[in-house]
């Protein structure tokens, strides 16, 4: 099965406080706003995350997770 343990766009350990099992993604783009151009931005993607307040929105996964945007590594 593919998932993210096993895909070229499993990025960094999330760490704030210690160690955690979730990795971000750089497969879905990160977005700030929920605005037209925003979304026009990302458009073709296949996905995206928003946070409309302006700060920053990740995807954070788990090795066992899987989504069709999966790539070897």
């Amino acid at each position: 099965m593919n998932t993210c343990g096993t895909c070229k766009h499993r990025g960094k350990n999330i760490r704030y406080i210690m160690e955690t099992k979730y990795f971000l993604c750089s497969r879905v783009k990160h977005g700030n706003s929920d605005t037209k151009e925003s979304t026009e931005s990302v458009a073709g993607k296949g996905a995206y995350v928003v946070d409309g307040s302006g700060y920053y929105a990740a995807l954070c996964v788990e090795d066992d997770f899987g989504c069709n945007k999966w790539e070897a590594k």
